[in-house]
Protein backbone atom coordinates (compact mmCIF):
# COMPACT_ATOMS: atom_id res chain seq x y z
CA UNK A 1 0.00 0.00 0.00
CA UNK A 2 1.75 1.47 -0.48
CA UNK A 3 4.96 2.80 -2.28
CA UNK A 4 7.12 0.30 -1.21
CA UNK A 5 9.43 -0.27 -4.58
CA UNK A 6 12.26 1.46 -2.44
CA UNK A 7 12.64 -2.26 -0.84
CA UNK A 8 14.07 -4.04 -3.76
CA UNK A 9 16.01 -1.41 -5.85
CA UNK A 10 19.25 -2.52 -4.08
CA UNK A 11 19.10 -5.78 -5.96
CA UNK A 12 21.45 -4.91 -8.58
CA UNK A 13 24.02 -3.12 -6.42
CA UNK A 14 23.87 -6.14 -4.77
CA UNK A 15 24.16 -8.62 -7.43
CA UNK A 16 27.04 -6.70 -8.78
CA UNK A 17 28.82 -6.68 -5.40
CA UNK A 18 28.55 -10.64 -4.87
CA UNK A 19 29.76 -10.71 -8.49
CA UNK A 20 33.02 -9.02 -6.88
CA UNK A 21 33.21 -10.36 -4.00
CA UNK A 22 35.26 -13.69 -3.18
CA UNK A 23 32.51 -15.98 -1.98
CA UNK A 24 32.10 -19.64 -2.08
CA UNK A 25 29.54 -20.64 -4.38
CA UNK A 26 28.01 -22.87 -1.64
CA UNK A 27 26.83 -20.09 -0.12
CA UNK A 28 22.81 -20.51 0.23
CA UNK A 29 20.51 -17.95 0.33
CA UNK A 30 19.68 -18.33 4.55
CA UNK A 31 18.68 -15.18 6.26
CA UNK A 32 15.02 -14.74 8.10
CA UNK A 33 11.71 -15.27 6.38
CA UNK A 34 8.49 -15.55 7.57
CA UNK A 35 8.89 -19.55 7.70
CA UNK A 36 11.96 -19.49 10.27
CA UNK A 37 10.59 -20.44 13.63
CA UNK A 38 10.24 -17.68 16.22
CA UNK A 39 12.76 -18.55 19.13
CA UNK A 40 10.25 -17.53 22.12
CA UNK A 41 6.53 -18.44 20.64
CA UNK A 42 5.19 -15.30 22.54
CA UNK A 43 1.53 -16.77 21.29
CA UNK A 44 1.39 -18.65 23.96
CA UNK A 45 0.55 -15.57 26.22
CA UNK A 46 -2.88 -15.42 24.31
CA UNK A 47 -3.67 -19.13 24.35
CA UNK A 48 -5.85 -18.41 27.55
CA UNK A 49 -7.74 -15.50 26.08
CA UNK A 50 -8.65 -16.55 22.63
CA UNK A 51 -9.66 -20.25 20.97
CA UNK A 52 -6.82 -21.59 18.55
CA UNK A 53 -9.24 -20.61 15.73
CA UNK A 54 -8.71 -16.72 16.50
CA UNK A 55 -5.23 -16.86 17.40
CA UNK A 56 -5.40 -17.78 13.91
CA UNK A 57 -7.53 -14.79 12.48
CA UNK A 58 -5.02 -12.89 13.87
CA UNK A 59 -2.38 -14.24 12.67
CA UNK A 60 -3.88 -14.18 9.44
CA UNK A 61 -4.93 -10.68 9.46
CA UNK A 62 -1.34 -9.89 10.50
CA UNK A 63 -0.47 -10.51 6.90
CA UNK A 64 -0.92 -7.59 5.17
CA UNK A 65 0.98 -5.08 3.20
CA UNK A 66 1.98 -1.78 5.28
CA UNK A 67 4.67 0.35 3.58
CA UNK A 68 7.92 -0.55 4.89
CA UNK A 69 6.43 -4.00 6.31
CA UNK A 70 6.15 -1.10 9.47
CA UNK A 71 3.10 -3.51 10.80
CA UNK A 72 1.24 -0.51 11.98
CA UNK A 73 -1.78 -2.26 14.10
CA UNK A 74 -2.07 -2.59 17.58
CA UNK A 75 -4.98 -4.88 18.87
CA UNK A 76 -6.55 -4.24 22.66
CA UNK A 77 -8.94 -7.14 23.69
CA UNK A 78 -11.53 -6.50 25.39
CA UNK A 79 -13.66 -9.68 25.51
CA UNK A 80 -12.80 -13.18 23.63
CA UNK A 81 -15.09 -11.51 20.85
CA UNK A 82 -14.51 -7.93 20.97
CA UNK A 83 -11.69 -6.21 19.83
CA UNK A 84 -10.16 -2.69 19.61
CA UNK A 85 -7.77 -1.70 16.48
CA UNK A 86 -5.57 1.25 16.37
CA UNK A 87 -2.51 2.65 15.30
CA UNK A 88 0.56 1.99 16.85
CA UNK A 89 2.27 5.61 17.02
CA UNK A 90 6.00 4.16 16.91
CA UNK A 91 5.31 2.46 13.65
CA UNK A 92 4.09 5.50 11.55
CA UNK A 93 6.28 6.96 8.64
CA UNK A 94 6.57 10.56 9.14
CA UNK A 95 8.45 11.63 6.14
CA UNK A 96 6.39 9.87 3.51
CA UNK A 97 2.96 9.20 5.12
CA UNK A 98 2.64 12.55 7.67
CA UNK A 99 -1.16 12.63 7.30
CA UNK A 100 -1.69 8.67 8.09
CA UNK A 101 -2.80 7.70 4.55
CA UNK A 102 -1.11 4.80 3.82
CA UNK A 103 -1.25 3.86 7.42
CA UNK A 104 -4.65 3.51 7.44
CA UNK A 105 -4.99 1.66 3.97
CA UNK A 106 -2.24 -0.73 5.81
CA UNK A 107 -5.05 -1.03 8.68
CA UNK A 108 -7.69 -1.29 6.02
CA UNK A 109 -5.91 -4.40 4.46
CA UNK A 110 -5.60 -5.81 8.05
CA UNK A 111 -9.40 -5.79 8.58
CA UNK A 112 -9.50 -7.08 4.85
CA UNK A 113 -7.38 -9.92 5.70
CA UNK A 114 -9.04 -10.76 9.19
CA UNK A 115 -13.33 -10.52 7.83
CA UNK A 116 -11.88 -13.35 5.54
CA UNK A 117 -9.83 -15.65 7.81
CA UNK A 118 -13.08 -15.39 10.82
CA UNK A 119 -15.51 -16.13 8.00
CA UNK A 120 -13.61 -19.51 7.29
CA UNK A 121 -13.75 -20.11 10.68
CA UNK A 122 -17.17 -19.92 11.46
CA UNK A 123 -17.30 -15.94 12.71
CA UNK A 124 -19.18 -13.01 11.19
CA UNK A 125 -17.20 -9.54 11.45
CA UNK A 126 -18.99 -6.94 12.55
CA UNK A 127 -16.82 -3.13 12.23
CA UNK A 128 -17.48 0.33 13.64
CA UNK A 129 -14.92 3.04 13.43
CA UNK A 130 -14.80 5.86 16.17
CA UNK A 131 -13.45 8.86 15.61
CA UNK A 132 -14.14 11.09 18.59
CA UNK A 133 -10.89 11.54 20.92
CA UNK A 134 -8.62 8.98 20.29
CA UNK A 135 -8.97 7.14 17.03
CA UNK A 136 -10.43 3.62 17.00
CA UNK A 137 -12.00 0.29 14.99
CA UNK A 138 -14.16 -1.61 16.92
CA UNK A 139 -13.83 -5.35 15.98
CA UNK A 140 -16.60 -7.41 17.28
CA UNK A 141 -16.94 -11.41 15.84
CA UNK A 142 -19.80 -13.10 16.10
CA UNK A 143 -20.46 -16.71 15.60
CA UNK A 144 -21.82 -18.52 12.74
CA UNK A 145 -21.54 -21.21 10.37
CA UNK A 146 -18.11 -21.19 8.74
CA UNK A 147 -18.03 -19.88 4.97
CA UNK A 148 -16.21 -21.76 2.03
CA UNK A 149 -13.41 -19.04 2.05
CA UNK A 150 -10.21 -20.73 0.37
CA UNK A 151 -7.65 -18.56 2.42
CA UNK A 152 -4.56 -19.99 -0.19
CA UNK A 153 -4.50 -16.47 -1.87
CA UNK A 154 -4.01 -14.47 1.62
CA UNK A 155 -1.87 -16.54 2.97
CA UNK A 156 0.62 -16.85 -0.24
CA UNK A 157 0.00 -13.23 -1.33
CA UNK A 158 3.34 -11.26 -1.85
CA UNK A 159 4.23 -8.17 -3.40
CA UNK A 160 6.05 -8.97 -6.53
CA UNK A 161 8.73 -5.79 -8.05
CA UNK A 162 10.43 -7.93 -10.83
CA UNK A 163 9.65 -9.97 -13.63
CA UNK A 164 6.30 -8.39 -14.79
CA UNK A 165 5.63 -8.78 -18.40
CA UNK A 166 5.08 -5.87 -20.52
CA UNK A 167 1.72 -7.53 -21.65
CA UNK A 168 -1.50 -6.07 -22.17
CA UNK A 169 -3.79 -7.20 -19.65
CA UNK A 170 -6.43 -9.26 -21.24
CA UNK A 171 -9.85 -7.43 -21.23
CA UNK A 172 -11.99 -10.39 -19.03
CA UNK A 173 -9.17 -10.18 -16.62
CA UNK A 174 -9.46 -6.23 -15.92
CA UNK A 175 -13.18 -6.87 -15.77
CA UNK A 176 -12.42 -9.58 -13.03
CA UNK A 177 -10.46 -6.98 -10.95
CA UNK A 178 -12.51 -3.91 -11.60
CA UNK A 179 -15.71 -5.72 -10.35
CA UNK A 180 -14.03 -5.40 -6.62
CA UNK A 181 -14.94 -1.87 -6.41
CA UNK A 182 -16.27 -0.42 -9.82
CA UNK A 183 -15.86 2.91 -8.24
CA UNK A 184 -12.34 3.04 -7.16
CA UNK A 185 -10.63 1.37 -9.52
CA UNK A 186 -9.05 2.75 -12.85
CA UNK A 187 -6.56 0.99 -14.91
CA UNK A 188 -4.46 2.67 -17.68
CA UNK A 189 -2.33 0.73 -19.87
CA UNK A 190 1.36 1.14 -19.96
CA UNK A 191 1.67 2.68 -23.42
CA UNK A 192 -1.45 4.93 -23.40
CA UNK A 193 -0.86 8.50 -23.46
CA UNK A 194 -2.04 8.54 -19.00
CA UNK A 195 0.07 5.52 -18.46
CA UNK A 196 3.46 7.23 -19.67
CA UNK A 197 2.30 10.37 -17.95
CA UNK A 198 2.02 8.34 -14.86
CA UNK A 199 5.44 6.46 -15.59
CA UNK A 200 7.38 9.75 -15.60
CA UNK A 201 5.97 11.34 -12.57
CA UNK A 202 6.65 7.97 -11.09
CA UNK A 203 10.33 8.08 -11.88
CA UNK A 204 10.48 12.31 -10.82
CA UNK A 205 9.09 11.62 -7.72
CA UNK A 206 10.97 8.64 -6.86
CA UNK A 207 13.97 10.56 -7.56
CA UNK A 208 12.74 13.53 -5.43
CA UNK A 209 12.33 11.20 -2.80
CA UNK A 210 15.64 9.13 -2.66
CA UNK A 211 17.59 12.46 -2.72
CA UNK A 212 15.49 13.83 0.29
CA UNK A 213 17.49 12.89 2.98
CA UNK A 214 15.12 13.07 6.18
CA UNK A 215 12.93 10.19 3.73
CA UNK A 216 15.84 7.74 2.86
CA UNK A 217 17.00 8.24 6.55
CA UNK A 218 13.60 7.01 7.69
CA UNK A 219 13.53 4.39 5.22
CA UNK A 220 17.08 3.07 6.54
CA UNK A 221 15.91 2.91 9.91
CA UNK A 222 13.53 0.00 8.77
CA UNK A 223 16.18 -2.41 6.77
CA UNK A 224 16.68 -5.17 8.70
CA UNK A 225 20.24 -6.19 7.18
CA UNK A 226 21.54 -8.68 9.38
CA UNK A 227 19.64 -12.29 10.20
CA UNK A 228 20.32 -11.49 13.76
CA UNK A 229 17.91 -8.06 13.36
CA UNK A 230 15.57 -9.21 11.80
CA UNK A 231 14.88 -12.48 14.01
CA UNK A 232 14.50 -10.37 16.93
CA UNK A 233 12.16 -7.54 15.51
CA UNK A 234 10.03 -9.56 13.00
CA UNK A 235 8.87 -6.37 11.05
CA UNK A 236 10.52 -4.36 8.17
CA UNK A 237 12.55 -4.64 5.20
CA UNK A 238 14.81 -7.92 5.02
CA UNK A 239 17.07 -9.00 2.24
CA UNK A 240 15.03 -11.80 1.33
CA UNK A 241 12.10 -9.48 0.98
CA UNK A 242 13.95 -7.14 -1.36
CA UNK A 243 14.38 -10.55 -3.22
CA UNK A 244 18.70 -10.76 -2.33
CA UNK A 245 19.34 -13.94 -2.43
CA UNK A 246 22.22 -16.33 -2.55
CA UNK A 247 25.78 -15.04 -2.23
CA UNK A 248 24.71 -11.36 -2.61
CA UNK A 249 22.16 -12.02 0.14
CA UNK A 250 25.09 -12.91 2.29
CA UNK A 251 27.14 -10.41 1.41
CA UNK A 252 24.59 -7.85 1.86
CA UNK A 253 23.99 -9.34 5.50
CA UNK A 254 27.12 -9.75 6.78
CA UNK A 255 28.57 -5.97 5.39
CA UNK A 256 25.41 -3.58 4.87
CA UNK A 257 24.23 -1.31 7.58
CA UNK A 258 21.77 1.61 7.68
CA UNK A 259 24.40 3.84 6.78
CA UNK A 260 24.85 1.91 3.20
CA UNK A 261 21.29 3.17 2.58
CA UNK A 262 22.04 6.92 3.01
CA UNK A 263 25.13 6.46 0.16
CA UNK A 264 24.90 7.88 -3.33
CA UNK A 265 25.63 4.94 -4.90
CA UNK A 266 22.49 3.07 -3.07
CA UNK A 267 19.92 6.04 -4.44
CA UNK A 268 21.51 6.34 -7.98
CA UNK A 269 20.84 2.54 -8.30
CA UNK A 270 17.50 3.01 -6.29
CA UNK A 271 16.55 5.54 -8.97
CA UNK A 272 17.90 2.93 -12.27
CA UNK A 273 15.60 0.16 -10.67
CA UNK A 274 12.10 2.22 -11.13
CA UNK A 275 13.26 3.60 -14.81
CA UNK A 276 13.60 -0.36 -15.35
CA UNK A 277 9.97 -1.49 -13.60
CA UNK A 278 7.87 0.75 -14.97
CA UNK A 279 9.29 -0.07 -18.22
CA UNK A 280 8.29 -3.38 -17.77
CA UNK A 281 4.01 -3.77 -16.60
CA UNK A 282 1.22 -4.18 -18.25
CA UNK A 283 -0.08 -0.72 -17.13
CA UNK A 284 -1.34 0.65 -13.84
CA UNK A 285 -4.28 0.69 -11.35
CA UNK A 286 -5.33 3.90 -9.62
CA UNK A 287 -7.62 3.46 -6.50
CA UNK A 288 -9.92 6.35 -6.21
CA UNK A 289 -10.93 7.38 -2.17
CA UNK A 290 -15.12 7.66 -2.44
CA UNK A 291 -14.73 10.67 -0.05
CA UNK A 292 -12.31 13.46 -1.00
CA UNK A 293 -12.32 14.67 2.79
CA UNK A 294 -9.95 11.07 3.43
CA UNK A 295 -12.10 9.96 6.41
CA UNK A 296 -10.51 7.32 8.65
CA UNK A 297 -13.41 4.88 7.29
CA UNK A 298 -13.36 5.68 3.54
CA UNK A 299 -9.45 4.72 4.00
CA UNK A 300 -10.01 1.74 5.75
CA UNK A 301 -12.49 0.38 3.32
CA UNK A 302 -10.40 1.83 0.32
CA UNK A 303 -7.51 -0.60 2.20
CA UNK A 304 -9.99 -3.20 1.97
CA UNK A 305 -10.29 -2.97 -1.68
CA UNK A 306 -6.67 -3.25 -2.16
CA UNK A 307 -6.17 -6.27 -0.33
CA UNK A 308 -9.09 -7.88 -2.27
CA UNK A 309 -7.45 -6.08 -5.40
CA UNK A 310 -4.30 -8.07 -4.74
CA UNK A 311 -5.91 -11.26 -3.71
CA UNK A 312 -7.82 -11.39 -6.81
CA UNK A 313 -5.01 -10.98 -9.22
CA UNK A 314 -3.39 -13.22 -7.73
CA UNK A 315 -5.39 -16.02 -8.73
CA UNK A 316 -4.94 -14.41 -12.37
CA UNK A 317 -0.94 -14.67 -12.18
CA UNK A 318 -0.78 -11.02 -12.11
CA UNK A 319 1.60 -8.87 -9.22
CA UNK A 320 0.47 -5.71 -8.29
CA UNK A 321 3.26 -3.40 -7.08
CA UNK A 322 2.21 -0.56 -4.73
CA UNK A 323 4.25 2.50 -6.28
CA UNK A 324 3.14 5.66 -4.68
CA UNK A 325 5.82 8.16 -4.11
CA UNK A 326 4.12 10.22 -6.71
CA UNK A 327 1.37 10.83 -3.87
CA UNK A 328 4.05 11.68 -1.38
CA UNK A 329 6.09 14.00 -3.21
CA UNK A 330 5.39 17.89 -4.09
CA UNK A 331 4.28 18.87 -6.43
CA UNK A 332 3.34 15.53 -8.17
CA UNK A 333 0.86 14.90 -5.49
CA UNK A 334 -0.72 18.28 -6.57
CA UNK A 335 -1.04 17.59 -10.21
CA UNK A 336 -1.52 14.19 -10.38
CA UNK A 337 -5.55 13.71 -10.52
CA UNK A 338 -5.77 16.60 -12.96
CA UNK A 339 -3.20 14.45 -15.08
CA UNK A 340 -4.60 11.20 -14.97
CA UNK A 341 -8.27 12.89 -15.77
CA UNK A 342 -9.51 11.64 -11.97
CA UNK A 343 -12.72 13.31 -10.05
CA UNK A 344 -11.23 12.37 -6.90
CA UNK A 345 -8.34 12.20 -5.21
CA UNK A 346 -5.96 8.78 -5.67
CA UNK A 347 -5.42 6.80 -2.68
CA UNK A 348 -2.68 4.28 -4.49
CA UNK A 349 -1.39 4.33 -7.26
CA UNK A 350 -0.51 0.34 -8.54
CA UNK A 351 1.97 -1.16 -11.19
CA UNK A 352 0.51 -3.99 -12.07
CA UNK A 353 1.48 -6.75 -15.26
CA UNK A 354 1.71 -10.62 -15.72
CA UNK A 355 4.28 -12.92 -14.12
CA UNK A 356 5.50 -16.63 -14.74
CA UNK A 357 5.00 -17.51 -11.09
CA UNK A 358 4.40 -16.19 -7.44
CA UNK A 359 7.25 -16.98 -5.41
CA UNK A 360 6.37 -17.88 -1.58
CA UNK A 361 5.86 -15.09 0.89
CA UNK A 362 9.71 -14.09 2.63
CA UNK A 363 8.45 -10.92 4.47
CA UNK A 364 8.79 -11.12 8.06
CA UNK A 365 5.35 -10.84 10.38
CA UNK A 366 5.04 -10.37 14.04
CA UNK A 367 3.48 -13.07 16.11
CA UNK A 368 0.12 -11.59 17.58
CA UNK A 369 0.88 -11.50 20.83
CA UNK A 370 3.22 -8.68 19.65
CA UNK A 371 0.76 -6.78 18.56
CA UNK A 372 -1.99 -7.62 20.93
CA UNK A 373 -2.34 -6.29 24.64
CA UNK A 374 -5.70 -6.89 27.10
CA UNK A 375 -8.29 -4.57 28.22
CA UNK A 376 -7.65 -3.19 31.57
Amino acid sequence: MHPLSRRHFIHHTALGLAGVATLSTAVRCGGTTRNTPHSKNPDSALAHLLSADLQTVLRDASLAPSSHNTQPWRIRIIEPLIWELEIDPSRRLPQVDPLNIELRLSLGAFIGNLRLSAAAHGYQTEIETRTDGEEKTIIRLHSDRAQAVSLDDLRLRRTIRKGLQDKEIAAADLDFLQKIAPEAIRFFPRRSPRGESLAQMTIEAFRAQSYRDPAQEELADWIRWSSREAESRRDGLTPASMDITGMAGWFVRTFYNRDSVLSSKFREQGVKMVIEQVENCGGWIVLEAENPALSTATLLQTGEHFLRLTLAARSRLIAVHPMSQTLEETPWKNEVAAQLGLQQRPAMILRVGYVDRYPRPVSLRRPPAEFCTTAG
